[in-house]
């Protein structure tokens, strides 16, 4: 079998990096969020089960405006949107 020389370029390197960073960040705002659950509760009055519901909403919303900006971006041409993009997919 012939050795082959394989290399990675610079743009996966920090797309792995970009990946990991955001993942780290996601998990410490996840976390930080459970740690406030008390103070939550206390300053709005209401039940744990209801601070877990919001706390579930606002994760799903940030992965949602995530993927969507990712799906904006992917359709737009030189940075600039055109809005005929998204109805034609």
């Amino acid at each position: 079998m012939a050795k082959t020389d394989q290399t990675v370029s610079p743009q996966i390197i920090w797309a792995i990096v970009g990946t990991g960073i955001l993942a780290f960040t996601g998990i410490l705002t996840e976390t930080s969020m459970n740690v406030t659950f008390p103070d939550l509760m206390k300053q709005f009055n209401i039940s744990l089960s209801v601070v877990q519901w919001l706390t579930t909403a606002y994760l799903l919303m940030v992965s949602l405006v995530m993927t969507t900006s990712a799906f904006l971006k992917a359709k737009s041409i030189h940075g600039k949107f055109l809005s005929s993009q998204l109805w034609r997919s």
